[in-house]
C-alpha cells in the first residue's frame, strides 16, 4: 500500500513537508532496549545535546518495516540526514554528523 504510507509515518514528516517541525540535521536511530551500543549512543547524544528520535524496532511495528526498508543489519542504524552509520562510535558519528549538508 504505497498511497497509505505517506499518512501513516506523518509523525516522522519529512524536512520537506515541514521545515520548521524537524532541524536539517535530525538524528535517527532505530534502536532496541537491550542493546549495548544504542546505550551508549543514547548516552553521548543526551551529553552532547544532540536532539535524537529514536525508534525500538522491537516494539514498534511501523520502525521495524522502516528499519527493513533500510535493510537493517543489527543495531543500531542512525540517520543524519541522508547519511547513515550502522552501529555507533563516537568519532565515526561526529563525522557525519559535522559534515552535514
Amino acid at each position: 500500500g504505497v498511497k497509505l504510507e505517506r499518512s501513516s509515518n506523518a509523525y516522522a514528516a519529512s524536512p520537506e513537508s515541514s521545515p520548521k517541525a524537524v532541524s536539517d540535521e535530525k538524528v535517527v536511530m532505530y534502536s532496541t532496549s537491550w542493546c549495548g551500543y544504542c546505550k551508549k549512543a543514547r548516552a553521548y547524544f543526551k551529553k552532547n545535546n544532540i536532539a535524537f528520535v529514536e525508534y525500538d524496532i522491537e516494539k514498534d511495528a511501523h520502525a521495524k518495516s522502516q528499519y527493513d526498508k533500510l535493510n537493517g543489519k543489527g543495531v543500531p542504524v542512525i540517520l543524519v540526514g541522508e547519511k547513515r552509520m550502522n552501529g555507533f562510535n563516537e568519532s565515526g558519528f561526529e563525522r557525519i554528523y559535522q559534515n552535514k549538508s
